[in-house]
């Protein structure tokens, strides 16, 4: 007797070619995954750079509201806070130069807690003050390495009082 055997038609699909789709999918979803690191990153680093917009014109504010020393508020970059009293305690009555030791203290506080490695200055020139802040511009960039080129951002505020 003859056997005849029928082909069938394949109607689904091959192994192959769920493989390449798997592959096609995985891909895509990597290219994704980057732009959304990428995204990110760069939101974090406009978060700092308002961040230190902010502080910049916060301590700005503190010298125009204590003109009897605003040529003394004068601090530089790797210099240490002034030791302060504090000044919003009620029952402590605080001077000009007190108030302004106090508002340095409390820049300097904030600057560097809300900023990664943080820098600040406060420099007179003539009628104008010269705030600069100076941060690491990624938030994946929070150790510096002496020696070692590490991008800084850096927001300069000249203002005259």
């Amino acid at each position: 007797m003859n056997c005849i055997v029928k082909q069938k038609n394949q109607n689904g699909s091959s192994m192959i070619e769920m493989m390449v789709a798997m592959v096609v999918l995985a891909i895509g979803m990597m290219g994704s995954l980057s732009m959304q690191v990428t995204s990110t990153r760069f939101n974090q680093g406009a978060h700092f750079y308002s961040q230190a917009v902010f502080l910049a014109n916060d301590i700005v504010d503190s010298i125009r509201t204590n003109p009897s020393v605003s040529g003394a508020y004068s601090i530089m970059l790797n210099d240490p806070a002034p030791a302060s009293r504090d000044c919003e305690n009620t029952e402590i009555t605080c001077n000009a130069l007190d108030l302004r030791d106090w508002n340095i203290a409390q820049w300097r506080e904030n600057v560097e807690s809300s900023l990664p490695n943080a820098k600040s200055s406060i420099e007179q020139s003539g009628d104008f003050i010269v705030v600069t802040i100076q941060f690491s511009g990624s938030s994946m960039q929070l150790e510096i390495v002496e020696g070692e080129g590490v991008p800084v951002e850096e927001y300069v505020l000249v203002t005259e009082i």
